[in-house]
């Protein structure tokens, strides 16, 4: 089978080409990120651990995933740890050096204390100033300084989507079972699902996941993985272009089945480890930093090419960067990329993507203010203005805003079908890291 470069799965490296550019593949994958990401930050539900999952493969190099600190917010895991093998260390990573284009994370915030499998309700958002927050996973410190990245920025990216938690996991729902324990399909048919892993399974045993039924259509599948929730499975699912050994996966055969098999690059993550375990916290965060480094040039850069649309003056840094860790939180949740929102949209076709959709919305929202409804043009603009201010009934009706986040929240996030915002959720994170733990 041959595999192909992923087109980022919400395109947001490649965002100034055409929309044509971008195939049904690529748009079925930045849903699937956003449904993920809708459903673990929202639900908290688990899953029970497998008892029996398949052996592990012969000659597999052990890895073993740190323990999550105690003093995380107590939550619901996805997958239960169960004891290492003997003997078992981790693995030594590489900076990634693959120009492979990332893959959107879905968020999860399912995490318990060890052995747990009980489900239940997870906070609206992760409490960054708990105690172990600013310290748990150390290798978030390392990999975030060899990227140029701040590391409460990570770290704020880690808590939103896997709450510091190794072995979470995205459980997706086939259309017509309902469990409440996975997140259904997307407005497409089985969206989500049906790029989604039939299995899953930890090659260093630390993880273990109840997987469905055996059938050709089980109950749920599985989509994202780790600390920082990328799509790339362990390499026991890896092809024999990308496994290490040459051959096809332990698991190809799951892989080969779920909508990934088109659409995955497996470089990156085999530039962080040959023996890639998204289970494993040092692989986790080698692979997603190298994602955020990347997505982090595109946001700024999309920014400064978007100074106007958005009121951000050249010499605003302090606006520039908290827009640009916004901008980031929806393209590493694959949302700003993505163009699935209702079709009755009052502001953009289905031609444009999120991102672009937003600031030309604010942009027009914006220009109506109140010194406009008050001159000649204003005075008989009786749809925009109404006695000499900005008519304003969202999400339809959107005039004289002047915060482009606050505008998303009232005017874009009711379009979407999971109106989850991650570029807020990791924006708050970041700055309680910051006034809690300080730049490190």
């Amino acid at each position: 089978m041959k595999l192909r470069n992923s087109d980022a799965l919400s395109g947001v490296e490649r965002q100034a080409k055409p929309q044509g550019a971008f195939s049904r593949m690529t748009e079925k994958l930045a849903v699937a990120a956003i449904i993920g990401g809708a459903f673990l930050a929202q639900s908290g539900m688990g899953c029970k651990p497998n008892d029996s999952p398949r052996p592990a493969p012969a000659g597999t190099a052990s890895q073993s995933a740190e323990t999550p600190t105690s003093a995380l917010p107590t939550m619901t895991r996805s997958a239960t740890p169960a004891t290492p093998a003997s003997g078992s260390g981790s693995a030594t990573s590489a900076p990634a050096t693959s120009s492979a284009v990332p893959a959107p994370a879905v968020s999860s915030a399912t995490s318990a204390p060890t052995g747990s499998a009980s489900a239940g309700t997870a906070p609206a958002a992760p409490a960054a100033g708990r105690p172990g927050s600013c310290t748990a996973v150390p290798s978030i410190e390392r990999w975030a300084s060899k990227r140029g990245l701040d590391p409460m920025l990570v770290r704020a990216f880690a808590l939103t989507q896997s709450n510091l938690d190794n072995c979470t996991a995205a459980k997706m729902c086939r259309a017509g079972f309902e469990e409440g324990t996975c997140f259904g399909p997307g407005p497409g048919k089985d969206e989500g699902y049906d790029v989604a892993l039939d299995e899953m399974h930890d090659p260093a045993g630390t993880c273990q996941f109840a997987n469905s039924s055996g059938t050709s259509a089980p109950d749920w599948r599985w989509l994202a993985f780790g600390v920082l929730q990328t799509l790339e499975p362990p390499y026991t699912f890896w092809p024999a272009a990308y496994h290490p050994d040459g051959v096809d996966g332990q698991y190809f055969d799951v892989f080969e089945r779920s909508g990934l098999s088109s659409g995955l690059d497996f470089g990156e993550a085999r530039a962080c480890n040959p023996r890639f375990n998204p289970f494993n916290q040092e692989d986790s965060v080698c692979l997603g930093t190298s994602k955020l480094e990347r997505l982090y040039r595109a946001a700024r850069a999309w920014i400064r090419s978007h100074r106007a649309q958005l009121g951000i003056a050249e010499n605003d840094t302090r606006g520039e960067e908290r827009m640009s860790i916004y901008v980031l939180g929806n393209m590493y949740s694959g949302l700003w990329g993505s163009r699935t929102r209702s079709a009755d949209h009052p502001r953009c076709s289905s031609s444009t993507n999120n991102g672009e959709c937003w600031a030309y919305g604010f942009s027009q929202s914006a220009a109506v203010n109140d010194a406009y409804c008050n001159s000649g043009a204003g005075g008989g603009d009786t749809q925009r203005c109404s006695s000499g201010r900005p008519a304003r009934n969202p999400p339809s009706m959107c005039n004289g805003d002047t915060d482009f986040i606050q505008y998303v929240r009232d005017c874009e996030l009711p379009f979407l079908p999971w109106a989850r915002d991650g570029g807020a959720a990791v924006l708050r994170v970041y700055q309680d890291l910051k006034s809690r733990c300080g730049r490190r």
